[in-house]
């Protein structure tokens, strides 16, 4: 089989899905808290999220994600990379301090406001894909999220 037009057309459905009835869904409605961020806040956040609150258990790495290591995940300047935090913190979505291990270095996570949003977003995710995809056979949807890994794999490769 081969990879067509079509298979994208159907990951886009889904994506626009979600963003059109989770924003009406209870719990998402803070998804507007996006609106009016650009697209490199937007990442900025995303890959806060990936570096410091594994998946599964929603536990947070208290030690936060370092902006040299933020700015090379994004392959942006530490500089550039600084600015758009600072926008974050401003806007109480992130938090910058210390590390306590190097004077010279700061941490950066999530704050409680954006931690507990975040928290709600994932459930109502959660409530939406089980209403979704309630009739599939649970083995079709293991079998979709492995395919799903390994184009992301791929695409991350």
């Amino acid at each position: 089989m081969e990879f067509t037009p079509e298979l994208w057309q159907e990951i886009l459905f889904l994506a626009d899905w979600l963003w059109e009835n989770g924003q009406k869904a209870e719990g998402l409605r803070d998804i507007d808290l996006f609106q009016d961020l650009s697209l490199n806040q937007i990442r900025i956040l995303r890959m806060v999220q990936i570096m410091t609150i594994p998946l599964f258990d929603n536990a947070v790495r208290p030690e936060g994600v370092s902006l040299k290591e933020l700015a090379a995940r994004l392959n942006v300047t530490a500089a550039a990379a600084s600015e758009m935090v600072d926008s974050l913190v401003n806007r109480g979505l992130l938090v910058r301090e210390p590390n306590p291990n190097d004077r010279r270095a700061i941490r950066i996570h999530f704050s409680q406001t954006m931690l507990k949003r975040w928290t709600r977003v994932q459930e109502t995710l959660a409530r939406l894909s089980r209403e979704v995809c309630a009739d599939l056979p649970e083995e079709e949807l293991h079998l979709l999220m492995r395919t799903l890994a390994k184009i992301n794999g791929k695409l991350r490769a």
